[in-house]
Protein backbone atom coordinates (compact mmCIF):
# COMPACT_ATOMS: atom_id res chain seq x y z
CA UNK A 1 0.00 0.00 0.00
CA UNK A 2 2.91 2.20 1.22
CA UNK A 3 4.48 1.70 -2.20
CA UNK A 4 1.58 2.73 -4.33
CA UNK A 5 1.26 5.30 -2.29
CA UNK A 6 4.63 7.04 -3.13
CA UNK A 7 3.83 5.37 -7.14
CA UNK A 8 0.81 7.73 -7.18
CA UNK A 9 2.53 10.98 -6.23
CA UNK A 10 5.58 10.60 -8.40
CA UNK A 11 3.64 9.92 -11.31
CA UNK A 12 1.52 13.05 -10.55
CA UNK A 13 4.75 15.09 -9.83
CA UNK A 14 6.18 14.01 -13.15
CA UNK A 15 2.82 14.34 -15.03
CA UNK A 16 2.80 18.00 -13.53
CA UNK A 17 5.42 18.95 -15.13
CA UNK A 18 5.13 17.13 -18.38
CA UNK A 19 7.34 14.68 -18.53
CA UNK A 20 6.95 11.76 -20.62
CA UNK A 21 6.27 8.55 -18.42
CA UNK A 22 6.31 5.58 -20.21
CA UNK A 23 5.21 2.50 -18.53
CA UNK A 24 4.76 -1.19 -20.19
CA UNK A 25 2.21 -4.04 -18.80
CA UNK A 26 1.05 -7.49 -20.40
CA UNK A 27 -2.59 -6.12 -19.73
CA UNK A 28 -4.40 -2.78 -20.61
CA UNK A 29 -4.87 -0.57 -17.78
CA UNK A 30 -8.26 -1.90 -16.99
CA UNK A 31 -7.39 -5.02 -16.43
CA UNK A 32 -4.99 -4.42 -14.04
CA UNK A 33 -5.74 -6.34 -10.51
CA UNK A 34 -5.29 -4.51 -7.23
CA UNK A 35 -4.25 -1.21 -8.32
CA UNK A 36 -6.30 1.27 -7.18
CA UNK A 37 -8.77 3.15 -9.24
CA UNK A 38 -6.94 6.58 -9.27
CA UNK A 39 -3.90 4.83 -11.08
CA UNK A 40 -5.94 2.93 -13.27
CA UNK A 41 -7.62 6.06 -14.49
CA UNK A 42 -4.12 7.99 -14.96
CA UNK A 43 -2.67 5.31 -16.83
CA UNK A 44 -5.90 5.27 -18.88
CA UNK A 45 -5.97 8.74 -19.45
CA UNK A 46 -2.43 8.62 -21.71
CA UNK A 47 -1.89 6.75 -25.24
CA UNK A 48 -2.72 3.39 -24.68
CA UNK A 49 -1.03 1.05 -27.75
CA UNK A 50 -1.54 -2.67 -27.47
CA UNK A 51 1.54 -4.32 -28.84
CA UNK A 52 1.49 -8.11 -30.73
CA UNK A 53 3.99 -10.47 -31.10
CA UNK A 54 5.39 -10.38 -34.44
CA UNK A 55 4.03 -11.90 -37.68
CA UNK A 56 6.23 -14.78 -39.41
CA UNK A 57 7.67 -12.45 -41.87
CA UNK A 58 9.06 -10.20 -38.98
CA UNK A 59 10.41 -12.91 -36.62
CA UNK A 60 12.13 -14.15 -39.31
CA UNK A 61 13.68 -11.17 -40.11
CA UNK A 62 14.53 -10.34 -36.90
CA UNK A 63 16.09 -13.93 -36.76
CA UNK A 64 18.40 -13.53 -39.74
CA UNK A 65 19.61 -10.03 -38.03
CA UNK A 66 20.10 -11.56 -35.29
CA UNK A 67 22.26 -14.28 -36.43
CA UNK A 68 24.10 -11.66 -39.21
CA UNK A 69 25.53 -9.70 -35.95
CA UNK A 70 26.32 -12.89 -34.17
CA UNK A 71 27.92 -14.61 -36.80
CA UNK A 72 25.62 -17.54 -37.67
CA UNK A 73 25.01 -18.65 -41.08
CA UNK A 74 21.31 -20.00 -41.57
CA UNK A 75 19.45 -20.75 -44.39
CA UNK A 76 16.17 -20.09 -45.52
CA UNK A 77 14.58 -23.03 -44.88
CA UNK A 78 16.06 -23.35 -41.26
CA UNK A 79 14.80 -19.96 -40.68
CA UNK A 80 11.35 -19.99 -41.12
CA UNK A 81 11.35 -23.29 -39.65
CA UNK A 82 12.66 -21.71 -36.05
CA UNK A 83 10.09 -18.38 -36.52
CA UNK A 84 7.08 -20.51 -37.12
CA UNK A 85 8.21 -23.34 -33.91
CA UNK A 86 9.27 -20.62 -31.45
CA UNK A 87 6.24 -17.81 -31.56
CA UNK A 88 5.95 -17.06 -27.46
CA UNK A 89 8.42 -14.11 -27.42
CA UNK A 90 11.84 -13.05 -29.05
CA UNK A 91 13.65 -13.89 -26.50
CA UNK A 92 12.96 -17.63 -26.77
CA UNK A 93 13.56 -17.13 -30.22
CA UNK A 94 16.82 -15.59 -30.01
CA UNK A 95 17.86 -18.03 -27.42
CA UNK A 96 16.76 -21.09 -29.23
CA UNK A 97 19.21 -19.23 -32.16
CA UNK A 98 22.12 -19.50 -29.24
CA UNK A 99 21.53 -22.72 -28.64
CA UNK A 100 21.80 -23.72 -32.27
CA UNK A 101 24.70 -21.55 -32.78
CA UNK A 102 26.91 -23.36 -30.21
CA UNK A 103 25.92 -26.81 -31.00
CA UNK A 104 27.03 -25.89 -34.40
CA UNK A 105 29.82 -24.28 -33.77
CA UNK A 106 31.23 -27.34 -31.18
CA UNK A 107 30.15 -30.07 -34.10
CA UNK A 108 31.79 -27.72 -36.88
CA UNK A 109 28.72 -26.80 -38.84
CA UNK A 110 28.99 -24.00 -40.71
CA UNK A 111 25.31 -23.59 -41.87
CA UNK A 112 22.66 -24.29 -39.25
CA UNK A 113 19.89 -25.90 -41.36
CA UNK A 114 16.44 -27.41 -41.41
CA UNK A 115 17.77 -30.64 -40.67
CA UNK A 116 19.59 -29.48 -37.57
CA UNK A 117 16.37 -26.96 -36.65
CA UNK A 118 14.04 -30.25 -36.91
CA UNK A 119 16.59 -32.36 -34.50
CA UNK A 120 16.34 -29.12 -31.95
CA UNK A 121 12.78 -28.41 -32.01
CA UNK A 122 12.24 -32.33 -31.08
CA UNK A 123 13.56 -31.35 -27.57
CA UNK A 124 13.92 -27.45 -27.56
CA UNK A 125 15.57 -27.04 -24.22
CA UNK A 126 16.62 -30.48 -23.43
CA UNK A 127 20.82 -30.57 -23.59
CA UNK A 128 20.51 -33.73 -24.51
CA UNK A 129 18.39 -33.27 -27.12
CA UNK A 130 20.73 -30.68 -28.82
CA UNK A 131 23.63 -32.56 -28.23
CA UNK A 132 22.67 -35.32 -29.99
CA UNK A 133 20.80 -33.60 -32.96
CA UNK A 134 22.24 -34.20 -36.96
CA UNK A 135 24.91 -32.05 -38.11
CA UNK A 136 24.30 -30.72 -42.06
CA UNK A 137 26.38 -34.40 -42.96
CA UNK A 138 23.86 -36.03 -41.15
CA UNK A 139 25.89 -37.70 -38.65
CA UNK A 140 25.26 -36.68 -35.19
CA UNK A 141 28.02 -35.44 -33.22
CA UNK A 142 28.19 -37.79 -30.97
CA UNK A 143 28.86 -40.47 -33.25
CA UNK A 144 31.86 -37.99 -34.73
CA UNK A 145 33.43 -38.15 -31.31
CA UNK A 146 33.40 -41.56 -31.13
CA UNK A 147 34.68 -42.83 -34.97
CA UNK A 148 37.69 -44.52 -33.72
CA UNK A 149 35.14 -47.35 -31.65
CA UNK A 150 34.59 -50.46 -33.18
CA UNK A 151 30.73 -50.93 -33.66
CA UNK A 152 29.43 -53.52 -31.09
CA UNK A 153 32.12 -52.61 -28.73
CA UNK A 154 31.27 -50.97 -25.47
CA UNK A 155 33.34 -48.08 -23.99
CA UNK A 156 35.69 -49.10 -21.18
Amino acid sequence: EQTLDEFFHTFNALFQRDKPIVLTSDVMPQDLKGMPDRLVSRFASGMVAEVYPPELETRVAILRKKAGLEGVALDDEAAFLLAGSVTANMRELEGALMKLSIHASLSKVTVIDGTMVRAALRGLGSEEAMGKAPTATGVVAEDEEQDDDVEGEDEP
